[in-house]
């Protein structure tokens, strides 16, 4: 009997074992975020396809009405969602990270703000605050090791921060660039179906309507839009730099599941533990972080039914929409994967600046060859200006690693 039990508990053992081994999903010993071992040649490759996969995912949805933009979103969504179940199934199913799924929520309340400020402000000083607070927040996450996430390896940090300087004035100067395009402007917005409830506003006195008219508080009609044109682009500025803080953080949550190893005193407390097992590589939370944009973007799908359901309204659904949204939806993953891989390759501090200032100048270059939008010399020679700063702040900031 004393004979039998040891070899009994080493079968269980070995079974044990076996049953672990048949899991299929992958633990990790917790180690810290590799950056000794990290490729700058992939991380570049990576971001070259980051960059020409944002500058390129919208031209599928380029002529179609995309009305106030909830239902795009959505079903974009649902093609980075789909993007990332591919994923999950290559890299034999990473474990699922529940707190990866902030970062996703974060992206996706982002896109919707920058939605409406579009609407509040216009797209190019949108993309201006937004694109620049992105940039400026990732980058400095990963400069100064914000949220406890491991600080980026710079050999020359002047040479970075200049970098970053001059790609900000790039994106500035892409704003004096003019555009032409003869597609009717969308008649529906995301604002006039949500937020601008001119019926009931206190200014539209609609028998006061002619000018000289005034309103209930004694103010005349041009004053009171004026107020009210003043009040709504402060909240479109305000929803566009808090889109830009949604998108720079967007990846935190993830570098802070990387941070595993508990002797590190600078890691993030709370999300680093000897008993918790966290991949070292981004792209094992590609799934984990695109479930969240897929959640959220759910619910606000069904908060904005559900708004027009009460106010008697029809939403913005189309049939047409549907396929370019989708295929919108998956390039955009294609590059944001492409990021995560190039995050892990080159640290939030070149990434960053580097992958948010290339898609304006692949956008603009497709504006100019393929859809004839910019045109005349003093306009191409902004372009070519603009352009030109982006090269060099790459360059830069690529320099500087």
């Amino acid at each position: 009997l004393r004979s039998a039990i040891p070899k009994s508990m080493g079968l269980l053992d070995e079974m044990a074992a076996l049953m672990s081994a048949g899991n299929t999903s992958t633990a990790y010993a917790p180690t810290p975020a590799p950056t000794a071992g990290a490729n700058p040649g992939l991380g570049y490759i990576a971001a070259l396809i980051a960059v020409l996969g944002f500058g390129s995912n919208f031209i599928p949805a380029k002529k179609v009405d995309t009305g106030d933009g909830i239902y795009f979103q959505w079903v974009m969504c649902c093609g980075i969602w789909i993007a990332s179940v591919i994923v999950q199934f290559a890299l034999v199913n990473p474990q699922f990270e529940p707190f990866a799924m902030l970062g996703g929520w974060l992206w996706c309340s982002g896109n919707v703000m920058s939605l409406l400020a579009i609407n509040y402000i216009g797209m190019g000083l949108g993309l201006l605050l937004w694109g620049s607070t992105n940039m400026l927040m990732g980058w400095a996450s990963g400069t100064f090791g914000w949220f406890g996430i491991e600080k980026s390896d710079i050999s020359n940090v002047p040479l970075n921060y200049v970098g970053v300087v001059v790609a900000v004035i790039a994106l500035f100067m892409y704003m004096f660039v003019e555009t032409e395009s003869s597609e009717k402007p969308p008649e529906t917005s995301l604002t006039s179906n949500l937020l601008d409830e001119t019926e009931d506003a206190p200014y539209a006195n609609k028998s006061n309507d002619l000018e000289g008219g005034v309103d209930a508080n004694g103010r005349s009609a041009s004053t009171a839009a004026r107020e009210a044109g003043a009040s709504k682009k402060v909240l479109g500025i305000v929803m566009a730099l808090l889109a830009g803080v949604f998108f720079g953080f967007n990846f935190d949550p993830v570098e802070m599941l990387k941070r595993t190893d508990t002797d590190d005193t600078t890691a993030a407390p709370g999300w680093t533990s000897n008993t918790q097992d966290h991949s070292p590589n981004s792209i094992d939370y590609v799934f984990s972080h695109f479930s969240g944009i897929f959640l959220t973007s759910s619910v606000y799908l069904i908060a904005y039914l559900v708004y027009h359901h009460f106010k008697g309204t029809k939403p913005y659904i189309v049939p047409e929409v549907t396929l370019p949204a989708f295929i919108s939806g998956f390039g955009w993953a294609i590059a944001d994967i492409a990021w995560f891989v190039g995050n892990d390759n080159l640290s939030l501090a070149v990434a960053f600046p580097v992958i948010t200032s290339g898609p304006g100048l692949v956008g603009a270059l497709w504006g100019v060859f393929l859809f004839g939008e910019i045109k005349g010399t003093a306009n191409l020679r902004k372009l070519v200006l603009a352009c030109c700063t982006t090269v060099i702040a790459v360059t830069m900031i690529a320099l500087s690693r």
